[in-house]
């Protein structure tokens, strides 16, 4: 198991209602991915931290790079 942890700033200004929309987007394509197990987000509405567990080593190194891209 690989797990890939992210830290993100909160936009200033958003609603929740378009935050949680967005997340909700984001939650659906990282389910797709190949070797998905398991994600788990939270927010204290400013900042965030997603934790991403696969059973890939590829995929883990591909969410890991800038912007989910392989150098």
């Amino acid at each position: 198991m690989y797990a890939v942890v992210y830290q993100v700033d909160m936009k200033p200004g958003w609603n929740q209602g378009d935050r949680d929309a967005q997340l909700d987007q984001l939650m659906e394509t990282v389910k797709a991915l190949p070797g998905f197990v398991r994600g788990t987000w939270t927010t204290d509405g400013t900042s965030g931290l997603s934790f991403v567990l696969v059973d890939n080593e590829a995929v883990a190194k591909e969410l890991a790079s800038p912007l989910g891209r392989s150098a």
